[in-house]
Parts: structure tokens; sequence; C-alpha cells
């Protein structure tokens, strides 16, 4: 399987995303790279990196600017469950410069705020499929992967 690599600098770290012929099958934080390697690995088992995807580049560099909406049509690639599935779809929908609680997403799935959770945790396209977004029903920033810093900065570029 070959895989087109794009990356993009932000204040708070490198992004870096890979992309199938169907669109973005992984993205994070590129301190994290070992971790997303693997779970390219486990999905495609051997992968080669090859060229980088120009669509996604040109989207990102439009985010990194300001452009809060420039990766809502980005297409995505990703394998999980059907509740995984359900859960990252109701993330899409979630306006930018909006936030939602955990419970509330749960009530929205028919679920409990641990199941949405976990589900979040195992999000691939982190960012695209806006994770971030969910945050505890007091207000606090809690259970961002790349750590609470970095979703408070998405979460005050994306309300800019």
């Amino acid at each position: 399987m070959q895989l087109r690599v794009t990356k993009a600098k932000t204040p708070v770290g490198e992004i870096v995303a890979w992309s199938t012929g169907e669109g973005v099958c992984a993205l994070g934080w590129s301190d994290a790279r070992e971790q997303l390697e693997g779970m390219l690995e486990k999905r495609f088992g051997e992968y080669t990196e090859k060229g980088k995807d120009a669509t996604l580049a040109k989207a990102l560099r439009k985010w990194v600017k300001g452009d809060p909406k420039a990766l809502h049509d980005v297409r995505v690639d990703v394998e999980g469950t059907k509740f995984q599935k359900k859960v990252w779809a109701r993330l899409r929908k979630i306006p930018v410069g909006e936030t939602l609680s955990y419970a509330a997403l749960a009530k929205m799935v028919g679920s409990s705020p641990r199941a949405v959770g976990n589900a979040n945790g195992q999000n691939p396209v982190s960012i695209i499929v806006p994770c971030h977004r969910v945050i505890g029903s007091d207000g606090s920033l809690t259970g961002y992967a790349y750590g609470t810093d970095r979703k408070a900065w998405l979460l005050e570029h994306e309300a800019s």
C-alpha cells in the first residue's frame, strides 16, 4: 500500500497526515508519529510513503492561516467499529467554534459518556474529525490524546 504523507506547521507543533486514494486515514501531531505509524501498520501491514496529498496540503495551509472550515469537506478513509463510526460521524457535525459535552454527545448517539470517550480516543484523524470539540460537562478541557494545551489552542484557533 502506498500512502501520501502531508505535513503542516502550527504554533503548537507539526501535524502529519497519511492519505490513501480514498481520503485521509491518519492525522495527528508529529511527536506522536510512532503511535500513528503503528496504527497504520495494524491496518495496512506494510506500506510505503510516496509523495504528498496536494488537496490536503492546501486545506491544511488554509486551516492554519485561520480558515476554520477549510477541513470540513476533507474526505476520510477510516476503519472502526460501527459505534466508533457513528460517534465520529456525529463529531463532524459539531459546528466550528462550538463544543459539546461528552454527556450530550453520548445522549445523541444513545450511549454512555465513557463509551463516547473511548471512541474519541480511537479517532485516527484528529482535527478533521474534531474530537477536540468534546469537553467535560463542567466545561473542562479533558480527554485529548495530544494534551489539553493543544486542545485549548485548537478551540481558540477555531473560534477566531
